[in-house]
């Protein structure tokens, strides 16, 4: 089990690694039902003052051909 200040741990460090700052738009790729999609790439794009938009292949117009 995570705990609050783990998850928010890690948050913080994946948005330091993947380099997302203030006023980034970060597309999330990972489902949101999973740690990953949910607590590290919403919470680390919260955590650096940035926006997320997240990515499915199955909505139409939500990637560029």
């Amino acid at each position: 089990m995570l705990r609050h200040g783990s998850l928010t741990d890690n948050a913080a460090m994946y948005a330091v690694e993947v380099e997302i700052g203030p006023g980034d738009v970060y597309v999330n790729p990972m489902p949101m039902f999973h740690t990953a999609g949910c607590g590290m790439a919403v919470l680390g794009t919260l955590h650096a003052r940035a926006s997320t938009s997240p990515f499915s292949p199955s909505i139409p117009g939500s990637c560029s051909s």
